[in-house]
């Protein structure tokens, strides 16, 4: 054969190769290999919405008429709730066929289609958040394991398909997303709509698991079923394990937390083990408005308002930590707000009536009282709670030696048990505003000092299995860590820090791995905000200070016996402050509503406030890319 011959023969046959190449791709990309248990499902459902949920509001009870799959044209004009109230209705038609989804108004027009990278197999309407409106739950097929919401620090999703489910709010005018998180960690073959908002998911194993909405996303309820064995073609996202994520996505095993967008510190870590929910949030900021609104006709204080949007999420942690920021010194020494704080002793009922089991006390305020402020705060503790673990302030040099370290583990352990997690908890404050240690009590408040961290870090070391490291450091209303910080992290970090949560900013700081120069590596939170405040400031960006953190983090003990962090993510808050009272509260940002924010007196402060630029500042904190609410989220 003739060289000429050869090269005609070799060229045609990559050509051909390359062609197939091409056409494997393309099909590939179109979704030609999935699973072969998928059902394509053709479907058209449709739900009524009120214009008063167009408007914002939300009705008081779900209208008649609204069940799934109501094959409706919409209402009539004029037609009144069985209230007898005004409320006209519109029908919304969502279609499901061909891999492709579609919202329809009454008159027909389109309101939304699923992305052209997803192909939708299913989908349904249900009042999962209990609203009385319905939501629009799409089941559908991606590459990647994230939607428009990648975590900033995930720089690269993978490569193959992922079922993910989509759920979106829906009014007359417009179809919006509410949740795209979006893997639930099992493989969902048939789903419907159950009593009170909740799901049933039934994968291809046969097992049908239960979820409901709870509020940052979907939480496992109830698994049943029996397993079929012969279900032999796993999907590709087959590598996720009922528990955690394995990359970090929505948990779905019996410690699970929903997650939007969380995030994971090994993308191949196993579910191996123990594991457990950290939650923290920043400063309790007790301004004077804050105070007044939490005032009885009596003279007591009630502080419990405060915390009820969150307290769900804080009591069913296995352990939760919070930063008090100012000093419970009763109100023997005057209860007051900036400059100089006291705080009345039932901030602590609240605190512990909120589920905290940590109160950080090592902040600048700290000896605003002097040492009396000290001693009553540690007395009053010790009498009406004794279950709390205070750390940061001390009233003896013994007890300013000792090193915090709990046994923590989740539902399906007790503490004492061997594969319990043995957590150190430590806080420090870099100064308390100029004013000096009492003399005979030098070790009243823990200091950002490296010789007695570097002592106390290798203290848990050696007795606990996960350290976390508290500081009250950086610059306030800078929305980036100084160099001190990432400089103090580090430190840490080298010393043995697994995780460090900072406060003092009173603003959002972004959330890395730090890197220390001897080989250490933590997960830093650098300022989780404020929990709660009402800023006498006015201004530009004053509305910043509005904004928090809650920082969730899942740790477990993976197949080596090591504990690690599997799961983190930043859960945004907002501080919402009325005149009335009981109406200073904290709300997650996902809840807060335009009604809500109207009503806001921070807008005479900064007439700026609003919810979003409340999201605009965490996409800007955080470089997320997504569009709507971040929690690490949104």
């Amino acid at each position: 054969m003739s060289n000429k011959r050869r090269i005609i023969i070799l060229s045609t046959l990559a050509a051909a190769l390359a062609a197939a190449v091409l056409v494997y791709i393309f099909a590939w990309r179109k979704g030609a290999f999935l699973p072969s248990w998928i059902k394509w499902q053709e479907v058209s459902i449709t739900t009524e919405c009120s214009r008063a949920e167009a408007a914002g509001t939300e009705p008081e009870t779900k209208a008649a008429g609204t069940e799934l799959g109501y094959e409706g044209t919409g209402t009539e004009p004029g037609l009144k709730d069985s209230d007898g109230s005004d409320n006209q209705k519109d029908s919304v038609t969502v279609t499901v066929g061909n891999k492709r989804a579609a919202a329809y108004n009454a008159a027909g027009d389109k309101l939304w289609e699923l992305e052209e990278d997803a192909l939708a197999s299913d989908a349904l309407f249900a009042d999962i958040d209990r609203d009385g409106a319905d939501e629009l739950l799409v089941l559908c097929w991606k590459i990647g394991r994230y939607g428009n919401r990648k975590p900033f620090w995930i720089k690269k999703d993978v490569s193959k398909w992922v079922q993910h489910i989509y759920i979106y709010e829906v009014t007359p005018d417009k179809v919006r997303p509410k949740w795209m998180s979006s893997n639930i960690g099992k493989n969902v073959l048939s789903w419907e709509a159950l009593e009170d908002g909740m799901i049933a998911c039934t994968a291809p194993d046969g097992m049908t698991s239960t979820w409901r909405w709870i509020s940052w996303g979907l939480e496992k309820v109830s698994e049943y079923g029996v397993n079929e064995s012969g279900a032999d073609d796993e999907p590709e996202n087959a590598d996720i394990k009922d528990g955690l994520g394995a990359d970090g996505e929505m948990n779905a095993g019996d410690n699970d937390i929903g997650a939007l967008d969380a995030g994971n510190s090994d993308p191949d870590a196993e579910d191996a083990g123990t594991s457990c929910e950290i939650v923290m949030v920043g400063d309790i900021l007790l301004h004077d408005g804050v105070t007044e609104s939490c005032t009885l006709e009596d003279g007591g204080y009630d502080f419990d308002p405060i915390f009820a949007h969150t307290k769900e999420k804080i009591t069913q942690a296995d352990l939760a930590i919070v930063n008090q920021e100012v000093i419970l010194g009763g109100k023997e020494l005057r209860v007051s707000g900036y400059p100089s704080f006291n705080a009345p002793f039932e901030v602590a009922d609240a605190l512990s009536n909120a589920g905290f089991d940590v109160v950080c006390h090592a902040t600048n305020h700290a000896l605003d009282r002097g040492k009396k402020g000290i001693i009553n705060c540690l007395d009053n503790w010790k009498s009406a709670h004794p279950e709390m673990a205070v750390i940061g302030i001390y009233d003896s040099e013994q007890a300013a030696e000792e090193v915090y370290i709990t046994k923590v583990c989740s539902d399906d352990c007790q503490s004492n048990d061997a594969d319990a997690i043995r957590i150190a908890v430590l806080n420090y404050t870099y100064g308390t505003n100029g004013i000096a240690l009492p003399s005979d009590m030098p070790y009243a408040v823990s200091m950002l000092n490296k010789e007695a961290i570097a002592s106390d870090l290798e203290y848990a070391r050696e007795h606990a299995d996960f350290i976390i490291v508290c500081p009250h450091w950086g610059i306030e209303y800078q929305l980036t860590p100084s160099s001190e910080q990432v400089e103090m992290a580090k430190f840490m970090a080298d010393n043995g820090a697994d995780l460090i949560i900072g406060t003092h900013p009173h603003v959002i700081e972004p959330v890395e791995y730090v890197e220390g120069d001897n080989g250490g590596r933590a997960l830093c939170y650098y300022s989780l905000g404020n929990y709660i405040n009402w800023t006498s400031g006015r201004g530009q960006d004053v509305s910043n200070r509005m904004v928090g953190f809650m920082a969730d983090v899942i740790i477990e003990r993976d197949e080596n016996g090591d504990v690690v962090i599997s799961d983190y993510e930043a859960i945004p808050l907002i501080s919402h402050v009325e005149s009335n009272k009981g109406k200073v509260m904290t709300y997650f940002l996902d809840d807060y509503t335009e009604e809500l924010a109207e009503g806001n007196e921070i807008k005479e402060q900064d007439d700026e406030f609003s919810i979003e630029k409340a999201k605009e500042l965490v996409r800007k904190v955080t470089e997320s890319e997504s569009g709507d609410v971040i929690a690490y989220g949104i």
